[in-house]
């Protein structure tokens, strides 16, 4: 995993012609509520809380910018009494956005992104586990305004086409396949090629730094994720973030 995110950041940079001036390096922690439907489940909606972890880097020169973050996030939701669990891992992340020449301080361009969702139902289904990974290509803007002395950044990026995997539509009532091996290997099993009829993640995030001094920036984020076809699969989520 570390040579694929080595890679992939080399290929942008390589073929970006990037010359970077300036470094943003942070850390950040993540808090709020979500939401998960999954047709296999009976249309129950489970709602609950989330928390994460990860890394964010921006590296700004003449020509644009290019972000680079990764995240760890897990959340504990309920339905009718009933329990679930989501495991959400985001390794890679990729943005290069050309600064456009129309607009100051506006940037846009192609991204690269890789998810993991697993979720676990113990109280409904013992033995089944449900996925929806992707690896996508996609396009995203960026704007950054100071009003006073604090600087807003607003981020915004959805997927346009990629590879999916997502549990089968049918499975043997009868069969235990829970287990961290099993999980693995079906994470990436029958990886499919989709457009964005086929799913979509969107990420929208307002970001806020006081001041020019100050270390911690804070973020509100609103995240989405579908898989359309049959096991159907939507995935909201609300944070707050915080960077340091």
């Amino acid at each position: 995993m570390k040579a694929f995110q080595i890679t992939a950041l080399y290929i942008f940079l390589t073929l970006s012609g990037f010359g970077q001036t300036e470094t943003i390096k942070t850390t950040f922690v993540k808090g709020g509520i979500s939401q998960i439907n999954e047709s296999a489940n009976f249309g129950l909606v489970f709602k609950g809380v989330e928390a994460g972890v990860g890394m964010n880097r921006e590296y700004y020169s003449e020509r644009g910018l290019l972000t680079y973050s990764n995240e760890l996030t897990a959340n504990l939701l309920f339905s009718h009494n009933i329990s679930g669990i989501c495991l959400y891992l985001k390794p890679v992340d990729l943005a290069y956005r050309f600064k456009l020449p129309f607009a100051e301080n506006l940037f846009a361009g192609p991204s690269l992104k890789l998810e993991y969702n697993y979720q676990l139902y113990p109280d409904l289904q013992a033995g089944f586990d449900y996925w929806f990974s992707n690896i996508n290509a996609g396009a995203g803007i960026c704007y950054k305004t100071i009003i006073k002395q604090s600087t807003f950044q607003f981020l915004l990026n959805t997927s346009l086409l990629g590879f999916t995997s997502r549990q089968p539509e049918v499975r043997n009532p009868y069969f235990y396949n829970l287990g961290f091996k099993h999980a693995i290997k079906h994470l990436h099993q029958n990886a499919d090629f989709g457009w964005f009829n086929t799913f979509n993640t969107t990420d929208f995030e307002i970001k806020w730094k006081p001041t020019e001094t100050c270390k911690n920036s804070f973020g509100y984020r609103l995240s989405y994720s579908a898989y359309y076809s049959e096991p159907k699969f939507t995935k909201i989520d609300q944070s707050v973030v915080i960077y340091f």
